[in-house]
């Protein structure tokens, strides 16, 4: 777990309906693109089967430019994440302050935030306690349902964020990127240095059940 790097191939698992399909896709200049559907699994195809994206913190990042979940009410990120860095780091997201939707998950002075907008005009924080830029691996789940924003963190609720939007939505005309903010802040892209490992996304929110079983 934890070794490879970002650079080469990526095996992208599209899956539902009771069906699945596998694309091995070429890494050109940060750029993949694959279709919409309900779950996406993110992977790494290298010689030994890990599935793991390493990070430089300076300019490695992947962009999945055309990634586009079907989201009606519900979403989930799930992945496992590896770090020492105390800095703000963008880890995923597709987000966009200037039609007020998208989400993404940062880390900030090593603790984790599941951030972003509903459509509702203001700028949604739901912050975790752990810190774990600790060097060592650490499973994040992020939740979005409605009105509710929830963040795990190694199998426990951290937070919770209620809205009160009355027609929430996030669903962002930004591209989803790993690893850095498309848009960054005052010359900053916020580039994630570590490891990111077993990345998956439903178009729907998950259990609390469902959730702690992805730990297994």
């Amino acid at each position: 777990m934890f070794k490879r790097s970002v650079v080469g191939l990526f095996l992208i698992l599209v899956s539902g309906c009771g069906t699945s399909k596998h694309q091995i896709i070429a890494l050109e200049n940060g750029n993949i693109n694959i279709r919409d559907n309900r779950r996406i699994d993110i992977q790494c195809d290298t010689d030994n089967n890990s599935s793991d994206f390493h990070f430089n913190g300076r300019n490695q990042y992947v962009n999945l430019d055309t990634l586009s979940l079907e989201v009606g009410n519900g979403l989930t990120l799930s992945l496992m994440m590896k770090t020492k860095s105390k800095e703000f780091q963008w880890i995923v997201g597709k987000y966009d302050w200037s039609t007020d939707a998208g989400y993404h998950l940062v880390l900030i002075d090593g603790i984790a935030r599941f951030n972003g907008r509903d459509k509702g005009g203001e700028y949604v924080r739901c912050k975790g306690r752990t810190f774990i830029a600790d060097g060592k691996p650490h499973h994040l789940v992020c939740v979005w349902k409605d009105n509710t924003w929830s963040l795990w963190v190694d199998g426990e609720l951290e937070n919770q964020v209620e809205t009160e939007t009355l027609r929430p939505g996030i669903k962002s005309i930004q591209p989803l990127e790993l690893g850095r903010s498309i848009i960054g802040h005052k010359g900053s892209h916020y580039y994630f240095e570590g490891f990111l490992d077993q990345i998956k996304f439903y178009n729907k929110a998950l259990s609390d059940r469902q959730i702690k079983r992805l730990l297994n």
